[in-house]
């Protein structure tokens, strides 16, 4: 018996990524870092354009009616940008760029309040996140 190949690899698929409200998130392989982590396309349904184009780490985190989500600036160097996907408004915002690492962790320490631990390597970086919606219900962040 012949095995066949086909002409789409895992590496061509989109894989079910996470989902809230809704909102459906996938994720396709690019590549990875040499001893480090992958880097993906992301896409949702229904569509957020904002995604096209762009580089993504696996990371993410599900707070309230939102995703936080970790963009790439690089795939070269640790450069990456901390979104904001509100599942209800359907918006994203950039909350915080060049985050020097890749390797995050977060953690709410109470209401509206969270702690963004990210690992360059070298050390671990510490950033409070404030929430607070604005008169558009629109996200935002203080550190």
């Amino acid at each position: 018996m012949k095995a066949q190949l086909t002409n789409s690899s895992i590496i061509e698929q989109w894989t079910f990524l996470t989902e809230m409200n809704s909102i459906k998130l996938f994720q396709k392989f690019e590549g990875e870092i040499r001893f480090g982590p992958g880097y993906f396309s992301v896409k949702s349904e229904p569509p957020f354009h904002e995604f096209d184009g762009k580089t993504f780490g696996d990371w993410f985190f599900h707070y309230k009616d939102g995703i936080f989500l970790q963009q790439w600036d690089s795939t070269k160097s640790a450069d990456s940008k901390l979104l904001y996907l509100d599942t209800i408004h359907l918006t994203i915002t950039e909350l915080k760029t060049q985050v020097p690492a890749v390797i995050w962790e977060m953690k709410v320490l109470e209401e509206n309040q969270l702690q963004l631990n990210c690992d360059t390597g070298h050390k671990i970086l510490e950033f409070r996140i404030e929430l607070a919606t604005n008169q558009t219900s629109q996200i935002q962040a203080a550190f």
